[in-house]
């Protein structure tokens, strides 16, 4: 029964953050439903990089991703723009 609860509290999370991906939050999000494996975040999050590709920001969130989860990255690249691209943000932000 617990477990039930559970995973109905974790799918009705999932769809309140589907429907507030923003080109800001995207990488973070992606990387969260990476970590928590959530399937269908995953999922909407590659479908709106794919849908806004020329709208998303280079934020820090996706140099993290490149370094901590390179595969996921990868994965948004291909989903966005067809191939693997660096995150383009500048390395001297990791130390700050």
């Amino acid at each position: 029964m617990r477990e039930k609860l559970l995973a109905g509290l974790k799918e009705l999370c999932e769809r309140n953050l589907i429907e507030s991906l923003t080109p800001e939050n995207v990488a973070s999000l992606l990387l969260m439903a990476e970590e928590f494996n959530c399937d269908s975040l995953k999922r909407s999050g590659l479908a709106y990089c794919e849908e806004n590709a020329m709208s998303l920001n280079k934020s820090f969130a996706w140099k993290i991703m490149e370094r901590v989860n390179p595969e996921l990255f990868n994965e948004v690249c291909e989903a966005s723009i067809g191939g693997s691209q660096s995150s383009n943000v500048d390395d001297s932000e990791l130390s700050n």
